[in-house]
């Protein structure tokens, strides 16, 4: 399979998950008043999203691979 294409299908993923009503952060669990989104993050004042851990540690399994 093409990586652009599974790059471009995590990025729609993604994208759906941080579409969600005004105060709302769908990429996590309950709602919050505080939610700041964004492209590429969801996060809380009080907590850091999903995505974004997810994201971590991706990068970390990809670098001890090379």
């Amino acid at each position: 399979m093409d990586s652009n294409w599974k790059a471009s299908v995590k990025y729609g993923r993604d994208a759906a998950l941080l579409r969600s009503r005004t105060g709302k952060c769908s990429t996590h669990s309950g709602s919050c008043s505080n939610a700041v989104q964004s492209r590429t993050k969801c996060t809380c004042r009080m907590r850091i999203s999903r995505i974004q851990s997810h994201q971590s540690i991706t990068q970390k399994r990809r670098r001890k691979s090379q």
